[in-house]
C-alpha cells in the first residue's frame, strides 16, 4: 500500500462480484452463448429489433413533428443541468469519500486524507459553493488515480465528463454560490469581497453558452457516459467474464432456455453497443433513454449494487436527453445532409 492509500495491484473484481466463475475467452463465449438455435435466434431478434426501429421509425409521419416538440421541451430545462450535474458527481464524490474509494466501489484505498478531500469536495459540489475549482480539484484526483491504477477509472468515465462540464455551467441555481451572489452585492467590509468571488467562481447568470451547449458540452457528456458503458460491456463481460459469470450464478439470473454464457453476451454487447452508439453521437436521445433503462433494471435485478456508483450515470444520461446529440455527431451531420 502506498502513502497516499493506492493498491499495489490492480484489482479486477467489479461492484457486487465476491468471486470469480468461469472465464472463457471472448470467442468461447460467443460460441457458448450463440452456438444453438436459441441463442443465435436472441442475436437475431435482438439486431432485426433495431433494424426495424432504425428504419421505420423516422418514415412515420408524426416522428419529425414529435422530435421538434422534444427538442424544444428539452431547451426549456437547460437552466436544470447545473443542479443535476451537482447532484450526480457530487453523491459520488461523498459516495467515495464514505467507502474510501477512487471513485468506482472495488478500486479502495484506506487514506484519511484521501476520503476527506473525497468528502470536502463532494459536499462542496453539492451544495453549490466553489465549484469550479472543486469540479478542477475532483478532476485532478481521477487523473491522479487513472495514473496508477490505470483503465479501471473509466468506469467513472461519466463522473469525469460531468466535472468538465460543472467547470463551465459553474454552480447553476439554486446553490450556495448563487445565493452569494445574489445577496451581498452591497455588503460590507469582507462579505462584499465574497460576494464579488462568489460571482467570479459561479455568477448569477453564466454567460451565453450556446456554442458549449451545441458542440463540446455534449460531446463530453456523451462521451463520457459512452466510454462507461463501453467498459462496461467489453470489460467485464465480452473480453472478461468472470466477475459477470459469477454474478449470474450468485443472483440466479440465468433462467429456463437462457444460459448464464447467453446472458453474460447478450448483455455485453447491450452495453457495448449503447456505449458506441452514443460515442459517435447516433440516434443519441433513445440511445440516452434506453442506457437510463439499463440502468435501472440492473439496479433491481442486483440487489447488492452500489446505488450511490450509479447516480452519476443517471444524471449524466438525464442531461445527454437534454442536450440532445451536439454538433458532432453523427446525428447532427444527417440532419445537415437531409437539409442541404
Amino acid at each position: 500500500m502506498s502513502p497516499v492509500g493506492l493498491p499495489s495491484t490492480l484489482l479486477h473484481v467489479r461492484y457486487v462480484a465476491d468471486g470469480e466463475g468461469r472465464d472463457p475467452g471472448p470467442l468461447e463465449l460467443l460460441k457458448d452463448a450463440y452456438g444453438d438455435p436459441l441463442g443465435l435466434a436472441a442475436l437475431a431478434s435482438i439486431l432485426i429489433g433495431l433494424a426495424v426501429v432504425a428504419v421505420v421509425l423516422p418514415r412515420l409521419k408524426t416522428w419529425d413533428a414529435w422530435r421538434l416538440a422534444l427538442t424544444a421541451t428539452m431547451e426549456d430545462y437547460r437552466p436544470f443541468l447545473p443542479w443535476i450535474l451537482r447532484l450526480s458527481a457530487g453523491i459520488a464524490l461523498v459516495a467515495a469519500g464514505v467507502t474510501r474509494t477512487w471513485f468506482v466501489p472495488h478500486l479502495d484505498h484506506g487514506s484519511r486524507v484521501v476520503a476527506i478531500l473525497f468528502l470536502a469536495t463532494g459536499f462542496g459540489i453539492l451544495v453549490g459553493v466553489l465549484v469550479r475549482p472543486l469540479a478542477l480539484l475532483a478532476i485532478a484526483l481521477w487523473g491522479f488515480a487513472f495514473a496508477f491504477l490505470g483503465t479501471d477509472l473509466l468506469y467513472a468515465a461519466e463522473t469525469v465528463a460531468a466535472l468538465v462540464a460543472l467547470t463551465a455551467l459553474s454552480a447553476g441555481s439554486p446553490s450556495v454560490d448563487d445565493i452569494m451572489a445574489r445577496t451581498m452585492q452591497g455588503a460590507p467590509g469582507p462579505l462584499s469581497r465574497l460576494a464579488r468571488l462568489s460571482r467570479f467562481l459561479g455568477p448569477e447568470r453564466d454567460a451565453d453558452l450556446s456554442d458549449a451547449y451545441q458542440d463540446w458540452m455534449p460531446f463530453v457528456l456523451r462521451v463520457g457516459l459512452g466510454v462507461s458503458l463501453l467498459a462496461a460491456g467489453l470489460g467485464e463481460k465480452l473480453l472478461s467474464p468472470a466477475a459477470a459469470f459469477w454474478t449470474v450464478d450468485h443472483y440466479g439470473l440465468a433462467f429456463g432456455p437462457v444460459t448464464p454464457a447467453l446472458w453474460v453476451a447478450s448483455a455485453g454487447f447491450v452495453e457495448a453497443l449503447i456505449g458506441l452508439l452514443l460515442l459517435v453521437g447516433l440516434g443519441t436521445r433513445p440511445i440516452a433513454v434506453a442506457a437510463f433503462l439499463v440502468l435501472t433494471v440492473t439496479l433491481f435485478a442486483l440487489p447488492d449494487d452500489p446505488v450511490a456508483a450509479h447516480v452519476p450515470l443517471w444524471g449524466v444520461a438525464s442531461a445527454v436527453i437534454v442536450l440532445g446529440p451536439g454538433g458532432w455527431s453523427l446525428d447532427a451531420r444527417a440532419r445537415r445532409a437531409a437539409a442541404s
